[in-house]
């Protein structure tokens, strides 16, 4: 990594230590990064090149190029140059359509959480900000697209279908390719997200999904046309988070008083303030992320149906997440109308707002019904998911099991 200038390594300073300071707060050491196993990579490639068709060497010479560009791009000592290298990657893709390009692209970095979200936050000293995801943000979603991408029998991409296809999920072989396939996925996904332990995770999906009769499901893997939906819709879905969180740098600095359109009885009016502004800076961030990653996912060959998708699935995924985690710890999944925290509206709500932003952004109403439709036919694939974990969930709580959750659910 080449040595930044005075103001920068400032800024990488803070934001080690802020990382060291989550990692210890998680009882975590944080490791110094000090190079790729080739082993390891040359073992990655093989598997993958094989998984998706591609040449090993055409492969390689790609993880080179990404490699080069984390190793290149400022950050932090923890964090791996391939995982910065591939966040640089979209971010690079996402600037280019900024109407004002910035005096200075944020670092990127990463935290230990399990939960799948991202955040922003500005180092005044030099004047720098800082994306990180959580460690959650990639594992979750990879996972998740896995078992929907299992679940679908559409290929990518979807474009190649007629609209009256893209809704007709009840073609899609359900409930038994769920259950016996993609179902345990998607929980083990959900389990490790919300509690921190992908191993007790693993080996509680094991237990729960050992089938009475027929193949065991990691017997199962994604082909190649699964693999190819997976990665994309994975791609889309980290393009739009970084895109939001891209919309809060280039947000306005402060906004006109809003009138008042209910009342949080346990805020106060300064609080109650500061709670207008976040629904506020959070639906622009929306709309920010919406318009960049449309563009972006364009331009990198991703068809407007895959983008329609995966901003949505983002929402309808963190909301399975929700609904998993409250009837754990509350046994009972908590109203709509419920903020998801202080500084961000119901997803449900962030959604539909996303998907009046995307009307707007495509150039033909055609592409909104297509990407509406196969947005819907995964919503309904998810409620699947849901008849099937709700009744565990239930289970668990009732077994007073919500104490294993992630410290930032409990």
């Amino acid at each position: 990594m080449p040595i930044p200038d005075p103001i920068t390594a400032s800024a990488v300073a803070w934001m080690e230590n802020y990382q060291l300071h989550q990692y210890r707060r998680l009882g975590i050491e944080p490791a110094i990064f000090t190079g790729i196993d080739e082993t390891i990579l040359n073992r990655s490639i093989e598997e993958i090149s094989s998984s998706f068709g591609v040449k090993p060497e055409s492969l390689r010479n790609e993880l080179n190029t990404t490699l080069k560009q984390g190793s290149a791009s400022p950050g932090s000592r923890y964090d791996s140059p391939l995982f910065r290298g591939q966040l640089s990657e979209v971010a690079m893709g996402l600037e280019r359509w900024l109407l004002k390009p910035l005096s200075a692209s944020p670092l990127l970095g990463e935290l230990p959480r399990a939960s799948p979200n991202a955040l922003v936050v500005f180092h005044r000293g030099s004047g720098r900000h800082i994306i990180f995801f959580q460690r959650g943000q990639q594992r979750f979603f990879a996972r998740a697209m896995g078992a929907l991408a299992h679940a679908c029998s559409l290929r990518n991409p979807f474009g190649q279908y007629d609209v009256s296809k893209l809704r007709a999920v009840e073609d899609w072989s359900l409930p038994e390719n769920i259950y016996d396939r993609s179902f345990p996925w998607m929980l083990e996904a959900v389990l490790e997200a919300a509690t921190g332990d992908g191993v007790s995770a693993r080996a509680i999906v094991d237990e729960v999904c050992t089938p009475n009769r027929g193949t065991h499901f990691r017997h199962y893997v994604l082909n190649v046309e699964e693999k190819k939906i997976a990665y994309v819709l994975e791609d889309c879905v980290h393009a739009f988070v970084l895109g939001h969180e891209y919309g809060h740098i280039v947000g306005p600095d402060s906004y006109k008083a809003l009138g008042h359109f209910g009342s949080l009885p346990e805020l106060s009016e300064r609080e109650f303030d500061d709670f207008l502004m976040s629904m506020v800076d959070e639906g622009f961030a929306d709309e920010v992320g919406v318009g960049l990653s449309m563009r972006r996912n364009s331009v990198e060959g991703h068809g407007p149906e895959e983008s329609y998708l995966g901003i949505t699935l983002f929402f309808d995924l963190i909301d399975f997440l929700k609904n998993c985690v409250d009837v754990l710890k509350y046994g009972k999944i908590a109203g709509e109308d419920v903020l998801d925290s202080l500084t961000h509206p119901p997803s449900s709500t962030r959604r539909k707002a996303a998907e009046a932003v995307i009307a707007r952004t495509n150039g033909s109403p055609l592409d909104t019904e297509r990407g509406a439709a196969i947005a819907a036919s995964f919503r309904e694939l998810i409620s699947y998911f849901w008849i099937l974990a709700k009744p565990l969930f239930e289970q668990w709580h009732s077994r007073g099991l919500s104490d294993e959750l992630a410290p930032e659910y409990r």
